[in-house]
């Protein structure tokens, strides 16, 4: 009996259907494993300059396996690429600490909306904004002090016998001063409140939290300065360059950022604006009420 041969085109088509299927297998496999990053390095521009970001960058880069860079950059100088080139700005998220530059970005359209909810999870409502143009991560308020009594005791202000009898308040921001100076005369609840320069004029202070911590000695009774239970404060928040090489990317390390929303306010010794998060410990042991 002839044996019947089977013709080439079959072997060639069956070896192909067989390869096939190996792929398929194997690439099944790589879908569950996460997708790599277009882009092997993210930059960060912050128009605030401060060492443990770059450190907790590097350290957010490494979880998501993408190189993390922070640059220091002037507002200035971003506002220079953003309006001469903003198609090939060198950086793809943005850190500001600025509240009108923030939202001169919005205004000229140059921020995307963060994706993801659990990145806004448990984000305090002074802090929460439906555009999601930008995620704040830390904030720096406001806060009286006062000189303790001979007792050592701490007794809540009254604002309306300080109001009463014209007791000025001793100005003592240094960093923001012209930001804090502007919000208190726009402030419905203490743009009435007179202010000085002189320190003994004065039993009652103000300064930002962050110099408060800063100083050696802080012998007094401390209070955030609120207003309809919103502090006077100045945040820092995170954005998503429009114009970004990799948005999708960028989304992701935004999000990690808010993952470590402890460690960021934390090193700059400012409050977080998340609910669950509680100030580290140089705060904490003032007792601010």
């Amino acid at each position: 009996m002839q044996k019947y041969k089977i013709p080439l085109s079959l072997h060639v088509m069956k070896g192909f259907i067989l390869l096939s299927l190996v792929f398929f297998i194997f690439s099944g496999c790589k879908l569950e494993e996460a997708k790599p990053l277009r882009h092997k390095r993210i930059v960060i521009c912050s128009d605030t300059y401060c060492k443990a970001d770059s450190l907790l960058a590097k350290k957010i880069g490494n979880e998501a396996k993408v190189k993390v860079e922070l640059w220091y950059m002037p507002r200035e100088e971003m506002e220079t690429w953003i309006l001469k080139n903003r198609y090939n700005a060198p950086f793809d998220a943005l850190i500001i600490s600025s509240e009108a530059f923030r939202t001169k970005l919005k205004d000229s359209n140059v921020l995307s909306p963060i994706t993801g909810e659990s990145t806004f999870k448990d984000i305090q409502r002074q802090f929460y904004n439906t555009h999601k143009k930008w995620l704040t991560l830390c904030h720096d308020p406001l806060i009286i002090g006062n000189k303790k009594d001979s007792t050592e005791a701490c007794y809540a202000i009254n604002w309306n016998k300080v109001k009463s009898d014209s007791i000025p308040l001793y100005f003592k921001v240094k960093k923001n001063s012209s930001f804090f100076l502007t919000r208190l005369k726009n402030s419905k609840r203490f743009s009435n409140y007179p202010l000085t320069q002189d320190p003994n004029s004065s039993p009652y202070f103000l300064i930002q939290l962050s110099e408060l911590i800063d100083q050696k000695k802080k012998p007094a009774c401390y209070s955030y300065v609120l207003e309809n239970k919103k502090f006077l404060t100045l945040s820092t928040s995170i954005s998503i360059y429009k114009f970004s090489r990799n948005r999708d990317a960028t989304n992701q390390i935004v999000a990690l950022f808010s993952k470590h929303r402890y460690q960021f306010a934390a090193n700059k010794n400012q409050l977080s604006p998340f609910k669950d998060i509680k100030p580290n410990w140089e705060i904490s042991r003032l007792t601010i009420h």
